[in-house]
């Protein structure tokens, strides 16, 4: 998947997700990572790496922001010992089990 601009004969690229082959390993050492994070790690810049790993793996057709927002939201609920508050948007089926697991 690729974000692009310009003229078809002369594209810019803004962004590539990871092809497709690799995605389920680097799912699989995110999650690892989010649910086993390192010591001392302060809370907010997990939160960042959280949302900047997700949004670049770009795991979905759709939907990437939103689930990357409610797994950030998931990160700094954590920090903050509390529930994380989700609003689901009817119509959508949400996360697959690979990034339930990691709650």
């Amino acid at each position: 998947m690729q974000v692009v601009s310009g003229r078809l004969d002369q594209p810019n690229v803004h962004f590539e997700a990871p092809p497709l082959g690799q995605l389920e390993a680097d799912l699989d050492a995110f999650i690892t990572w989010f649910n086993q994070p390192p010591q001392g790690l302060d809370w907010l810049v997990r939160a960042g790496i959280t949302h900047l790993l997700l949004i670049t793996l770009h795991p979905f057709d759709d939907g990437n922001g939103r689930v990357t927002r409610a797994v950030t939201d998931r990160a700094l609920a954590q920090a903050e010992r509390q529930c994380p508050v989700l609003f689901l948007e009817r119509g959508h089926h949400g996360a697959p089990p690979r990034l339930l697991r990691s709650s």
